[in-house]
Parts: structure tokens; sequence; C-alpha cells
């Protein structure tokens, strides 16, 4: 049962992580700034 939970939690935690990251690199894109900010963006948001 444990195991299950937490493979349920690494899933999860996986999931909301690409969600957050798709929604990072959304935001930057609207923006259309610069590659070095981008840059910057990315490493100041680990999310």
């Amino acid at each position: 049962m444990s195991e299950i939970s937490m493979l349920l939690f690494v899933l999860c935690s996986g999931a909301l992580f690409v969600l957050c990251a798709m929604i990072r690199d959304a935001v930057i894109s609207m923006l259309d700034s610069t590659p070095a900010y981008r840059r910057t963006e990315v490493c100041a948001l680990p999310a």
C-alpha cells in the first residue's frame, strides 16, 4: 500500500513540475523577452 501511494506521489509531483514548466514557458513566450532574460528567469524560478 505504501509503495502505491509513494508511486502516486512521485507521479503527481512530476506532473505538477511539468505543468509549472509549461506555464512558465508560455508566460515567457508571451512576454517575448530576450534569450538572456529567459535564461535568468529559468534559473530564478526552479518551481
